[in-house]
């Protein structure tokens, strides 16, 4: 992705900021990090909870994490408090936070790293667990590996965006 692209990015996201925060409380109803195995290794599983527990404090709600695949009515009712926090954000944090959640397929990941509580290379390790799990497992394909380093190299290009945009105080 180039600077073009990105900015142009940014302002499409500027754009159609009430559309893209409408979208993000409904992805965060299914979000990866709220789904979790308990075949799931031990440490992955603790590192998920502590993930989900800093959201939690940082948007101001109360998700849980579940095995099921249905989503617990106590999830549903916490969108309204996910909405509140983009009250609070201006139009760049709103369209960072889509921009990177669509990389990661999380938005839990995604606020956690905008807000500086990880780092985005912490954020793919979380979304991308399961898959992490399994080819710890099972080994790494070339293709998976292809696209695991194209998402990673969007990523370090958003964060530099971010910087160059004044989210970051870091």
């Amino acid at each position: 992705m180039s600077n073009s692209q990105i900015n142009k990015a940014f302002e499409e996201a500027l754009l159609k900021k009430n559309e893209l925060v409408s979208k993000l409380g409904s992805f965060v109803m299914c979000d990866s990090l709220l789904f979790v195995s308990e075949e799931m290794p031990y440490d992955w599983q603790e590192r998920i909870k502590k993930a989900v527990a800093e959201a939690n404090t940082v948007l101001e709600t109360s998700f849980v994490i579940t095995e099921g695949l249905e989503v617990p009515c106590s999830n549903l009712e916490q969108k309204k408090a996910f909405l509140r926090y983009f009250e609070t954000c201006c139009g760049d944090k709103a369209a960072y936070i889509y921009l990177v959640a669509t990389e990661l397929r999380s938005v839990l990941a995604a606020v956690l790293a905008v807000e500086r509580k990880i780092s985005l290379t912490e954020a793919f390790e979380l979304a991308f667990y399961e898959e992490i799990c399994q080819q710890e497992k099972w080994g790494l394909t070339e293709e998976a590996e292809s696209r695991q380093r194209e998402i990673k190299n969007k990523l370090q290009e958003l964060e530099r965006a971010g910087y160059e945009r004044g989210l970051f105080k870091d």
